[in-house]
């Protein structure tokens, strides 16, 4: 990486996040994290806007992981009502 980064910026910027997709993007990784979020959400009332935005923010992250095939099987349960 640090040879093709010099020369050619593209191209280590793609080795970039192909690592780090490898590190940090495994179903499991991704599903722990967004549980994560979800979990350290506290009671919010209709008043609270702030909160309100924080969960949109994370109801928008999870519908977009959802999107990618490599996360929808295991973010579905999502859409239950379970």
């Amino acid at each position: 990486m640090k040879s093709s980064g010099a020369q050619d910026l593209d191209t280590a910027v793609k080795l970039i996040w192909e690592r780090l997709d490898e590190k940090y993007g495994t179903i499991e990784s991704v599903h722990a994290a967004v549980m994560e979020k979800l979990e350290k959400v506290p009671r919010i009332n209709a008043k609270e806007f702030e909160r309100l935005y924080e969960l949109s923010d994370i109801l928008l992250e999870i519908n977009t992981l959802k999107e990618k095939e490599t996360f929808k099987a295991a973010l579905s349960y999502f859409d239950s009502s379970l």
